[in-house]
């Protein structure tokens, strides 16, 4: 597949577009497997439609052609869509574990890892890349920034912003998260 990788780099214009959405899905997908699914519906298509259907090679071509595009776009958009939801349904009680982590009187770093033990699904699977980039020795910022935009969403776009701008100014930060929160699921009733 790291063949398949390589030509793949050549024949995309913009293959790290490509990667970022891959990864939003939550799942290790190389570009490699995704161009090898769509492969491999564009030959199911074709055979169903000349085979089975009766179409002429052409139109059963274009047809099968068609599908190696959309199916795999379409089911990588689902595994997104399905992966934002379950994040934002835990969102507001991972900050809440948060807050309760900082009225204790841990650094921010601490209860984030405590958010990556105790939570499950992406919230816990980005918490955990976040303190695992710490550990690293990356920035915070840095690292928060590079999760919202895996994410995707505004709802932690906004909670990138109020741990940058809190580090930045002072001040309690339990209690911004705590309103922080609120919002979030008064936001939540609303839709």
């Amino acid at each position: 597949i790291t063949q398949l990788d390589k030509a793949i780099k050549q024949l995309l214009p913009n293959p790290a577009k490509m990667r970022l959405r891959l990864s939003r899905t939550g799942k290790e997908i190389s570009l490699g497997v995704y161009v090898l699914f769509s492969l491999v519906s564009a030959a199911l298509g074709l055979v169903v439609m000349h085979t089975f259907v009766g179409l002429s090679l052409g139109p059963a071509t274009l047809i099968g052609v068609l599908l190696g595009v959309a199916l795999p776009h379409l089911f990588v958009g689902f595994m997104i869509k399905r992966r934002k939801k379950k994040f934002l349904g835990n969102f507001p009680d991972a900050i809440d574990v948060l807050v309760r982590g900082l009225k204790a009187g841990l650094p921010a770093a601490e209860s984030m890892r405590i958010v990556g033990a105790e939570m499950t699904g992406p919230v816990s699977q980005e918490f955990t890349r976040i303190t695992d980039g710490l550990k690293m020795g990356a920035e915070f910022d840095d690292i928060l920034w590079a999760a919202a935009e895996r994410i995707d969403l505004p709802e932690f776009n906004f909670f990138v912003i109020t741990l940058t701008i809190q580090r930045e100014t002072g001040g309690n930060l339990g209690e911004t998260l705590e309103n922080l929160c609120d919002m979030l699921r008064k936001r939540r009733q609303v839709k």
